[in-house]
């Protein structure tokens, strides 16, 4: 179903790097996360939402000032796991103004793609299109279904209700969102300091946009190995959620002690200290995208590299994120040599208290035309 979407993630990565070449001109540092998330806002916005943004033209926009606010977590305000279980109503609410106000803008935004699509027998290529389908089929079939085989039910019953449909969307928003954006300049950081894995990039992503008639195809992007080898190995060194709840599903006896984890206990796992263990991965803190290479992935504990998590309760964003990080990094590699600015610290340091890793005082580069 990633295909369907494809051509609306290379009208954004087209918009993407106008923007960037209009600002190489001005000549300054330019700081990645922001510019990051409003490339992933246009895209989450037109593939979920079926809503042009035009985050990348203009900064105000509206689904980007609320995504801001979703992921800009502190110790004042709840996790986003805990604002997206509210919104499933899967947990009591609690008097927070901050989140109702988020929960209003995308029920409400939900709500009104709902009916005018069905209302007017509206066929889109969007993930919106997909849960319609779920929610009067009971199945996701072809996206190029006509307009009565999607909005004449067949089922007795909805499959999900409207609260689910709303939550999987705004999953799918949490994924494409913060998710590639936290990635695209993580990666930007590191290749700062390799540029011999940034120009390796380079070369593949003008390969590649030779190769399709000049363009990034679909195909040209799976055909992306060592730049998804990297992307695989940004999200290793920085996942973008640095610890996993879960829930104990039967009593369970951790093996060569006595302790026993009881069913219904809540479980933290660290990504992040999985990622880091030498156990699993040698040489943790170098940053090796060959990990990760058709050679040796395979030395790879499946469990113990889990950005998007593990099981039945994995991201379903991960794919999409994927494509979408891997189409973003081409596009700006093809065209722009990345060096780090002074004011930006390497090592990054971290803004203490937020959820989603973030750099404090941004991710500011020097770019350039590339030769």
């Amino acid at each position: 179903k990633m295909k369907m979407m494809f051509d609306t993630l290379t009208e954004k990565a087209d918009i993407l790097s106008t923007l960037v070449h209009d600002l190489v001109k001005l000549d300054k540092p330019i700081e990645l996360k922001g510019i990051s998330m409003r490339f992933t806002t246009d895209i989450i916005g037109s593939c979920g939402f079926g809503i042009e943004c035009n985050s990348l033209t203009d900064e105000n926009s509206e689904f980007y000032k609320h995504g801001q606010k979703l992921f800009g977590t502190t110790s004042k305000r709840p996790t986003i796991w805990t604002k997206i279980a509210k919104f499933l109503s899967l947990t009591s609410r609690q008097n927070h103004t901050f989140f109702f106000d988020l929960e209003n803008f995308f029920r409400n935004v939900v709500t009104e793609t709902l009916k005018y699509r069905e209302d007017n027998k509206i066929v889109r290529k969007d993930f919106m299109h997909l849960m319609i389908q779920l929610k009067n089929k009971g199945k996701i079939t072809e996206i190029n279904s006509t307009d009565d085989d999607v909005y004449n039910k067949t089922v007795a019953e909805d499959v999900i209700s409207f609260e689910e449909l709303a939550g999987q969307v705004l999953l799918f928003f949490t994924a494409g969102f913060e998710t590639s954006s936290t990635t695209i300049s993580f990666c930007l950081l590191e290749l700062t300091q390799h540029p011999d894995i940034q120009q390796k990039m380079r070369e593949e992503a003008r390969a590649l946009w030779k190769k399709h008639g000049g363009k990034f195809t679909y195909e040209a992007v799976q055909e992306m190995t060592y730049i998804e080898s990297v992307v695989k190995e940004t999200l290793r060194m920085y996942p973008p959620l640095a610890i996993l709840p879960r829930v104990c599903t039967k009593n369970y006896k951790v093996p060569n002690t006595e302790v026993i984890v009881e069913k219904g206990t809540t479980l933290k796992i660290s990504v992040w200290g999985l990622h880091l263990d030498p156990e699993y991965f040698p040489d943790p803190y170098k940053f090796d995208p060959d990990r990760f290479s058709a050679e040796n992935k395979h030395k790879i504990n499946p469990h113990a590299y889990i950005p998007f998590g593990d099981g039945p309760r994995q991201c379903l964003g991960l794919r999409f994120a994927l494509l979408e990080s891997k189409l973003g990094l081409a596009m700006l590699l093809k065209d722009f040599n990345f060096s780090l600015h002074e004011t930006t610290p390497y090592p990054p340091k971290y803004v203490v208290n937020n959820f989603i890793p973030t750099v404090e005082g941004g991710v500011l580069l020097k770019i350039t035309k590339a030769d």
